[in-house]
């Protein structure tokens, strides 16, 4: 993936305040309904080989998910995604999020995940508000 400087507007968001970029996810695209988020396992993800665990990749996605929402007291209750081939170290994945249902008590979102080499996974999600 090509490096560019992103400025993404992090005091927009409703939702996810708290997420750390540490945990390997930087959001580098936030409009109304969509989010693209890089994310880039590091060692201490990995399970073996140099394969990062899944629930990295899923953790990554919930929360692009939840940028494209952007609601406040929104939580993902279901997923449901496919992985297509391991994320290995050193590898990034483009994840990219839109809301496609947008109701008063639930919504739903479509993930996919590109990595450098092949397409990684695809999703959806489901999430739901207070």
């Amino acid at each position: 993936m090509q490096e560019s400087v992103v400025r993404v507007d992090y005091d927009s968001l409703e939702t996810c305040k708290n997420f750390k970029p540490s945990v390997g996810t930087e959001l580098i695209v936030l409009e109304k309904d969509i989010a693209h988020a890089r994310f880039k396992g590091n060692e201490s993800m990995v399970y073996e080989e140099n394969f990062v665990h899944a629930g990295f990749v899923l953790t990554a996605c919930n929360y692009a998910a939840l940028c494209a929402l952007n609601k406040k007291y929104s939580v993902v209750v279901s997923n449901n995604i496919n992985f297509y081939a391991p994320l290995e170290l050193n590898q990034e994945a483009l994840i990219k999020a839109q809301v496609v249902q947008d109701g008063v008590k639930k919504s739903g979102n479509k993930n996919r995940g590109v990595c450098v080499r092949h397409s990684g996974f695809r999703g959806n999600d489901r999430s739901g508000g207070i």
